[in-house]
């Protein structure tokens, strides 16, 4: 059997914190909307979370009857923005998904 070919992290010493840089612009920015792009120069190389969900593909009948899980597919949830604009939500630190 081969083994998987799993690419090492850029992040592997991630503790899930989020970056001082990014979390400072995006306080700014909660304050004055101007703030825009200091976010958007903070966002280059640091980490988001974005959530992922399976979605149902098709079933199977196993022997004992039960219907199960044959196929999935991943999936990026997205949220309408006022507006009507679609956005993808993305935390910045583990912290912010609690």
């Amino acid at each position: 059997m081969a083994l998987k070919n799993i690419p090492e992290s850029p992040f592997s010493d991630d503790d899930g914190s989020a970056d001082p840089r990014l979390a400072a612009a995006l306080t700014a920015y909660a304050g004055d909307r101007a703030a825009e792009p200091a976010v958007l120069s903070a966002l280059p190389g640091t980490r988001l979370l974005v959530p992922v969900v399976a979605v149902l593909g098709e079933t199977e009948t196993g022997a004992d009857g039960l219907r199960r899980e044959k196929t999935s597919d991943m999936a990026v949830p997205t949220l309408r923005a006022p507006g009507g604009r679609r956005a993808l939500p993305a935390f910045t630190s583990t912290e912010a998904l609690a």
